[in-house]
């Protein structure tokens, strides 16, 4: 009963999310996502499903984005597969909510900070990370490890300019 407990209260948390997908409620969401079982900083399994999507192998990729959904969440990257992988199968109503918990995802990540060394973009996976440079249009030259209690990441783009990242663990930035 006690996993079904957590089942609905992750459910509502990603539904109050989707209707307000602010600051606090991400907060509760990061924290939840983090302390799950299969979760994992750094993504590894879903940069194997970004490689097996780019082989062509699509349902192999969806069937593994459906199953780790939960540790994903948040994840824009992931979202954004998710709701490819529902359009191909013609559930557009599931790819839309996808796609707009990869809208809502990507906003409260650049909502977290400026990415400046004293309020730095906070992630919860390394691909966070590059959904946010991805979506600056920043190119980076070199990258870099600035602290690993809490960890912090830095990127440096060519012309000198710094973007900062924080990893939030388990309640504690």
């Amino acid at each position: 009963m006690h996993s079904e407990q957590q089942h609905l209260q992750f459910d509502d948390l990603a539904i109050a999310f989707l209707q307000n997908p602010d600051e606090s409620i991400a907060k509760t969401l990061r924290e939840a996502v983090s302390n799950l079982p299969d979760f994992e900083i750094a993504a590894r399994g879903l940069a194997d499903l970004v490689r097996a999507v780019d082989r062509g192998e699509e349902d192999f990729a969806f069937t593994h984005l459906v199953q780790q959904r939960k540790a994903l969440f948040l994840s824009p990257l992931a979202h954004q597969l998710l709701s490819d992988g529902w359009r191909r199968r013609g559930k557009s109503d599931l790819a839309d909510l996808e796609q707009r918990l990869a809208a809502a995802s990507l906003a409260v990540l650049l909502e977290s900070g400026d990415g400046s060394e004293g309020r730095p973009y906070v992630v919860l996976r390394v691909s966070d990370e590059y959904d946010v440079l991805r979506y600056l249009s920043f190119h980076y030259a070199s990258q870099g490890v600035v602290s690993l209690t809490p960890r912090k990441d830095v990127f440096i783009s060519s012309n000198g300019g710094r973007l900062f990242f924080e990893f939030f663990q388990g309640g504690v930035l």
